[in-house]
């Protein structure tokens, strides 16, 4: 996790990455579809965030 301070004001502004895999798609074959697992845990850890009002957007860089 970063901070860093705005240009505006004296605030921090926090960042943060996550990297969420599905572990067979990503080791054995890129072609498998999505498991329910990987799904569950995208959307716990999106949970998790906005719980603790966390914003932001994903990034898909495919």
């Amino acid at each position: 996790m970063s901070s860093v301070m705005s240009d505006s004001s004296a605030t921090p502004i926090n960042s943060i990455s996550v990297d969420v895999e599905d572990w067979l798609q990503s080791t054995i074959d890129p072609d498998l579809p999505l498991t329910d697992r990987f799904r569950c845990s995208t959307w716990a850890m999106l949970e998790a965030f906005t719980s603790r009002v966390a914003v932001g957007a994903p990034l898909n860089p495919g």
